[in-house]
């Protein structure tokens, strides 16, 4: 199923909501640049440090800040790749980025707490479902 270029972008955009260095990694994949390894490595790094008890809250001003730049850089690069405009693109990237933030904070935090699931667990899923995410949007853009 072929996305839009602005859906392709808020979709990106959700997955920088959900851990905000995975987008950018995931829209630089497959070049061989020493920024393309550097996010890479960086983004790896965050999928750690995501699971330290004094790692704050993804809606905290600095982390939401850096999900929402995140996520409209790899919107903007989303969107210019599939010929649509990069403006429109960085503005669907950030709002799939902020509403992806929010969603994903209220999701963990209901199994968490009221579920009563184990938080790692729940953040390891949710690392799964943002490496997927992120692999099949790099994908289905390098197929069409």
């Amino acid at each position: 199923m072929a996305l839009t270029p602005y859906l392709h972008a808020f979709a990106i955009g959700a997955v920088a909501g959900s851990r905000s260095l995975t987008a950018p990694a995931a829209t630089l994949a497959g070049r061989r640049s020493s920024l393309a390894r550097t996010v890479g490595i960086l983004a790896a790094g965050e999928l750690l440090a995501d699971k330290l008890p004094m790692t704050p809250s993804r809606l905290s001003p600095p982390a939401l800040g850096v999900r929402a730049v995140s996520g409209a850089w790899s919107g903007g690069a989303a969107a210019s790749a599939r010929r649509g405009s990069r403006f429109l693109g960085m503005a669907a990237g950030l709002g799939g980025a902020l509403l992806g933030s929010w969603l994903g904070f209220t999701l963990r935090d209901s199994l968490v707490k009221k579920r009563g699931m184990p938080a790692l667990a729940v953040a390891l899923g949710e690392d799964l479902i943002a490496l997927s995410a992120g692999y099949l949007l790099t994908r289905a853009a390098a197929t069409e």
